[in-house]
């Protein structure tokens, strides 16, 4: 969490935790201390984050207290808090993703907290590992230690995960068997530039309705809904389309 980076940067004692209604924070230091916090709340907002209001109290000291924690979630109540929505990968990690010496080197599932999934993995609120549908995946220990480290990139970020303990991708014939397989990315490429149709499942919270299925002749086809895709010609991309690594 950003909010407790910077309460350590400042020097603050306090607690912060996420709720149905928004992130609660309760600081104690120096007045100068608290003011730069809350200016540092509003001007170095995370890329994938929205504050739409801050609300400020004054609260009783607490004599002696160290440290700040983080909290667990509380939820009930009524809820405010806006869904974030899923980030497209960042510069750092496909710096990562594509470093033979980094431990996530060509993993497909590489996320921090400034990418990755969100809305498609929530299954209730406030959002929390357990509340996704990343809880069937235990964290590896290296995994658990850039989690709990404030100094870390990835720190709380809830889908987390590496080649040791996360999700990983399979390729599956037309009958439905399991075919092994170092590059399931590179079989669908292939399937499709030779004209057959590809389904993908993904981690969705709805596991139901994940499924969707690719022909470079008929276009793409979402449960009972159908999107055609651009051709050359028609104004749109060519066929077979070209994967590369920029953002949106």
């Amino acid at each position: 969490m950003k909010d407790a980076r910077l309460a350590l940067r400042y020097g603050l004692a306090g607690m912060v935790s996420n709720t149905g209604e928004g992130v609660l924070i309760r600081a104690q230091g120096p007045c100068s201390s608290l003011r730069a916090f809350v200016k540092a709340l509003k001007d170095e907002v995370p890329r994938s984050a929205c504050i739409t209001s801050i609300e400020q109290r004054y609260i009783e000291a607490q004599p002696g207290r160290k440290g700040f924690v983080i909290l667990a979630s509380q939820a009930g109540g009524e809820r405010k808090v806006l869904i974030s929505p899923d980030v497209a990968v960042c510069r750092e990690c496909i710096s990562k993703l594509l470093d033979p010496e980094d431990r996530r080197y060509g993993y497909p599932f590489i996320n921090c907290t400034n990418c990755g999934p969100r809305f498609t993995i929530i299954e209730s609120m406030p959002y929390d590992r357990p509340g996704t549908s990343m809880k069937v995946f235990p964290v590896c220990k290296e995994c658990a230690k850039e989690y709990h480290d404030p100094r870390d990139r990835r720190f709380h970020a809830q889908p987390n995960a590496c080649w040791t303990c996360g999700p990983s991708l399979f390729w599956h014939g037309s009958n439905g068997e399991f075919v092994p397989s170092a590059d399931p990315v590179s079989n669908a490429v292939k399937a499709l530039r030779q004209g057959h149709i590809v389904a993908v499942k993904g981690l969705c919270a709805k596991a139901g309705q994940n499924a969707m299925e690719i022909s470079s002749d008929t276009g793409l086809r979402w449960g009972s809904e159908k999107y055609p895709l651009p051709r050359k010609g028609q104004g749109g991309i060519p066929q077979p389309a070209h994967r590369g690594h920029g953002r949106p």
